[in-house]
């Protein structure tokens, strides 16, 4: 349904070739911690995105951004950057297949 929904998407949309640009906070608490308004999206959600868009597109470019905040205790930073670094991880995966 997603593959459909993307196909039509492109074919009215997207004439070029595109650059994704991955930001965390689109993602739950539960696979990113960032430092804005969190979104509710899961990882394997996002996953099946970018597959998607890798099947379907000419990709030029892509980022992730989104990391946590440097503001936070030193506990609750370690607990942030595990998290965040398994997505990172996740993300990277994905990207190099």
């Amino acid at each position: 349904e997603r593959e459909e929904t993307w196909k039509n998407f492109a074919s009215t949309h997207i004439t070029e070739p595109v650059y994704i640009s991955i930001d965390k906070d689109i993602l739950s608490p539960q696979y990113a911690v960032t430092n804005w308004d969190q979104g509710s999206l899961s990882l394997p959600e996002l996953e099946e995105l970018i597959h998607i868009i890798l099947r379907r597109q000419q990709v030029i470019g892509i980022d992730i951004c989104g990391e946590c905040p440097e503001v936070l205790d030193l506990l609750d930073m370690e607990k942030s950057s595990q998290i965040n670094n398994r997505t990172n991880e996740s993300l990277v995966r994905i990207l190099q297949e």
